[in-house]
């Protein structure tokens, strides 16, 4: 039996395993792949394994199914121009009917393997196939995707578990259903048909108040990345993690510049996955020299979170420690750590790009826990401003590239998010505090929200704080004070 016989036959022998539900929809669009991007371990595959679910459930033949990742060291050691094409005659020479009646290929890491591009295009061409791709790199099927694959796709972000997805996957009633037995919704058509796959619905048995507040200071600790909250971990009274009671997680990475670990802790898991995008996905792809100047700078950022970084003052940062990096490498890095999700800048809004490319941007991590895991002194007002832009990323996709920046009125007092840009005018305010009840953060707060109603011209702001409920009519507008668990829900 040949390599590819052998990673065929056992790819689908191999029962799809348990996992969570995830309430991104993918959509289907003449011929054009769905491509699920998103940072290692944030749950891509599993998503892979959520459609694949979907299309048995439908009657659709297991034999017509392909899912290969191509992380595989195998399939990464016999990698080369022709492995793509004889895999796929492989897997019509074992499943003959597929090629005539269709097939679904779920491909994991593809953009590894030289001349993905032209065989994805080929295929999607020239056969009775429907692809759906996963990588970790935002532009691997767009931007960076080679000429012949160029809008032959759609890209899917996905983020790890909100909040919302994190009571479904500890199977928390008043969430959604969480786990592979419930039925799927919304029918996969034959390839090249277009269909909307639907998420899942909240359930009608909620938790009381006092138990969401709790759930959702947890989350801003532990986070959504799926194996970091699943696990009964106990912490110490500083905040940093110090066992587990349900088994050990060991990740080791070695390289040169000292990354080396055992991982048994929430903290040492989250810390492990930060290490694995420097190693992987800035020193192995993009074939960087400086590593400890990587991962002092990724480690730097996401320590950072909720905080305006300048490239220069970045690169001070790193100079202090011995660590020398221009403000251009700097700035290069930082690119590549965004491209790989592991952290996102978010613009000042403004009328000149001029002026937006030369005001400091706000830095966010990927996760709630991420940040915590690497803050030495973790900031819950930072977390709860963290968890809201992540929570409006995914609920407003198109307002992902420029369309969420902070803005600062004309006495520079600032606001957390504005919804819109220049060219399509501001459409929404977001302000995130843990409380309102203190006099001096209550003026603070919601005076430099009136600022920017009157200076913006909107008539509705939005507040979210940890627990707090009221609306307030001012001659601007109305203000909505939201308790987070409450607006986090709404999904």
């Amino acid at each position: 039996m040949s390599l590819l016989e052998q990673i065929i036959k056992e790819s689908q022998a191999r029962s799809l395993p348990a996992f969570t539900r995830r309430e991104l929809r993918i959509e289907l669009k003449g011929n054009l792949a769905p491509a699920i991007i998103g940072m290692r371990r944030s749950g891509k595959t599993c998503r892979l394994f959520q459609g694949m679910d979907q299309l048995i459930r439908q009657g659709i033949n297991r034999a017509h199914i392909l899912y290969c990742n191509f992380d595989d060291p195998r399939l990464r050691l016999a990698g080369g121009e022709g492995l793509l094409t004889e895999l796929l005659e492989t897997f019509f020479r074992l499943n003959p009917q597929a090629r005539r009646q269709g097939a679904w290929l779920f491909f994991d890491e593809i953009q590894q393997i030289p001349g993905w591009a032209q065989f994805a295009r080929r295929i999607s061409d020239t056969e009775k196939v429907q692809l759906f791709l996963a990588g970790t790199s935002s532009q691997a099927f767009t931007e960076d995707a080679p000429p012949e694959f160029r809008g032959r796709s759609r890209s899917f972000e996905l983020l790890p578990f909100s909040f919302r997805e994190t009571l479904g996957h500890q199977n928390i009633p008043g969430s959604h259903p969480a786990h592979r037995p419930h039925p799927a919704s919304g029918p996969y058509p034959a390839p090249g048909t277009p269909a909307t796959e639907n998420p899942a619905t909240p359930a009608d048995s909620p938790l009381e108040r006092s138990d969401y507040e709790h759930l959702f200071s947890e989350y801003l600790i532990k986070g959504g990345f799926p194996d970091a909250c699943a696990g009964n971990f106990v912490a110490s009274s500083t905040g940093n993690f110090v066992a587990s009671r349900t088994g050990n997680f060991q990740t080791k990475v070695d390289v040169t510049s000292g990354i080396l670990e055992d991982h048994f802790t929430r903290a040492g898991l989250l810390q492990s996955y930060l290490d694995a995008v420097v190693l992987r996905d800035l020193l192995e792809r993009r074939r960087l020299s400086n590593a400890p100047g990587v991962l002092e700078l990724a480690r730097t950022l996401v320590a950072l979170n909720g905080t305006l970084v300048s490239m220069k003052g970045l690169a001070d940062r790193l100079s202090a420690r011995g660590l020398s990096m221009s403000r251009e490498m700097t700035a290069q890095i930082c690119a590549y750590l965004e491209d790989a999700f592991l952290i996102f800048l978010v613009p000042l809004y403004a009328s000149s790009p001029q002026k937006t490319r030369v005001n400091p941007q706000k830095v966010y991590a990927v996760d709630p826990g991420l940040a915590w895991a690497h803050t030495p002194s973790p900031d819950q007002g930072r977390s709860l401003e963290q968890a809201v832009y992540l929570e409006l990323r995914r609920r407003y996709p198109s307002l992902r590239q420029g369309g969420i920046s902070y803005y600062l009125t004309r006495e520079r007092r600032e606001l957390n998010f504005l919804l819109g840009n220049p060219a399509q005018g501001p459409q929404a305010l977001f302000q995130a505090c843990p409380s309102l009840k203190d006099p001096e953060t209550r003026k603070r707060e919601l005076g430099a929200l009136t600022a920017a109603m009157e200076e913006l011209g909107l008539q509705e702001a939005t507040v979210i704080t940890l627990y707090e409920r009221e609306e307030l009519r001012t001659p601007w507008g109305i203000i909505t004070v939201r308790p987070a668990w409450e607006w986090f829900l709404e999904g």
